[in-house]
């Protein structure tokens, strides 16, 4: 197998014949970290130590054969080359029926309960948070996506850190990248009579949520989109449903109708896809939708992605540094 990804890495990658570019594609390190998740994965499900490395080893391979015989998950997601986000939603589905429960439960209770906590620290479902700026909260919401176990450092103090880390980003400007289009999509916001927010993690749904009610106080239309079923450490309409009856939010809340990293335009959820046609804007959160949605020319809704890119292959599509905060517009034309 080693000998194959090196194949990969050396060959497949960058001899890819030059197509229409609809997503961010694999790059070598996505080609190791996709195996090194499937480990991960397998060990928070509880699976003994010699079966979390035979079933690495074979989900490994099947990765590197999805790779090098992509045809059929193209079809299924409507990609001209895989993404990190099909290959990815392929093993943790085959990750799902190997364990046959989410490995990822007590992840995401958690991070739900260091957000709580940090939400009252701040203030933020107070009157306090009604005085903060649309350019404050969009960069709550950025920091926010911090809030990912396997990717992000979070130390010995995650609730401390996120505090500080948040209290920062609302007395001071993040990287110039993300405050430039910060200023364009707040205006955009304010403009906009309906948004729709697109969810990434369990955790950074707390904030997502109190962000858009504050939209709604605004007399906007705001729904939020949640995944149908666990993947990965994503917020699910369930999580959003518990969460927003715990804040007292009362807001719209939609299924995303796919079981995926990130959201696939051309794979299911016609009905999805029209709402955020017919939306004024939609806010896309964290990597998966940057993977999935960032480099599609003929989408069909106008938007932006807000993400922190926690890995280098999305830090240089995304024109930032890794561990910085970046904006990306997407624009029906």
């Amino acid at each position: 197998m080693v000998a194959t990804l090196f194949l990969l890495q050396s060959k497949y990658l960058f001899s890819q014949k030059k197509v229409k570019h609809s997503h961010m594609k694999l790059e070598p390190e996505c080609v190791a970290c996709l195996i090194d998740k499937a480990r991960s994965q397998l060990e928070k499900g509880g699976l003994p130590k010699q079966q979390v490395f035979t079933r690495t080893l074979q989900l490994g391979e099947q990765i590197i054969e999805w790779i090098q015989h992509p045809d059929e998950i193209l079809r299924k997601y409507g990609e001209t080359s895989p993404s990190p986000a099909s290959i990815g939603t392929e093993r943790n589905l085959e990750i799902l029926s190997i364990l046959g429960k989410d490995p990822y439960i007590e992840d995401k209770e958690l991070a739900h309960k260091i957000a709580k906590e940090v939400v009252r620290k701040l203030h933020l479902n107070s009157t306090y948070a009604d005085q903060l700026s649309l350019i404050q909260w969009l960069r709550i919401i950025a920091i926010a996506n911090s809030l990912e176990f396997d990717l992000v450092d979070l130390g010995s103090s995650p609730i401390q850190l996120l505090t500080n880390q948040l209290s920062e980003g609302i007395s001071h400007p993040l990287n110039p990248e993300f405050e430039s289009m910060a200023i364009i999509i707040a205006r955009k916001i304010e403009k906009s009579r309906s948004v729709v927010l697109m969810t990434d993690n369990a955790g950074e749904d707390v904030f997502d949520l109190l962000f858009c009610q504050q939209m709604i106080r605004s007399e906007k239309e705001v729904s939020i989109v949640g995944k149908p079923a666990p993947i990965q450490n994503d917020s699910t309409i369930e999580d959003l449903k518990q969460i927003s009856e715990d804040l007292g939010v009362n807001i719209n809340i939609l299924s995303s109708q796919q079981q995926t990293v990130g959201y696939f335009p051309n794979h299911k959820s016609s009905e999805l896809t029209k709402i955020l046609k017919n939306s004024d804007f939609v806010i896309a959160k964290g990597m998966g939708h940057f993977e999935t949605l960032s480099g599609i020319r003929e989408i069909e809704f106008h938007g932006a992605i807000v993400f922190k890119a926690k890995c280098e292959p999305v830090a240089r599509n995304g024109g930032v540094r890794k561990g910085d905060y970046g904006i990306f517009m997407l624009d029906s034309n």
